[in-house]
């Protein structure tokens, strides 16, 4: 007997009315690999690194996917928003 055997097992009997409901996103997001042309390949595009806590990055990560986002997305309209916020 594997010591994930039980755990397993209680997965297997969780009924569909225990999951918790979904919210669907009020606007309708960007859906993933939508552009016609991958950002690695685009010229239009600059590759970058920042750092930023783990706890945050997987919150990030979590939430984008929740939303069905791209992450680089949801960066780029917030770091555009926050540039015509600074010339107002």
């Amino acid at each position: 007997m594997s010591r994930f055997d039980q755990l397993m097992g209680s997965v297997g009997k969780k009924q569909a009315t225990d999951l918790p409901e979904v919210q669907e996103p009020v606007s309708p997001p960007k859906p993933l690999g939508s552009s016609s042309k991958a950002k690695g390949k685009d010229p239009n595009y600059q590759r970058t690194t920042f750092y930023i806590p783990k706890d945050i990055h997987r919150a990030f990560k979590m939430a984008a996917l929740e939303d069905n986002l791209e992450m680089s997305d949801i960066v780029e309209d917030l770091i555009s928003q926050w540039l015509g916020e600074r010339h107002s």
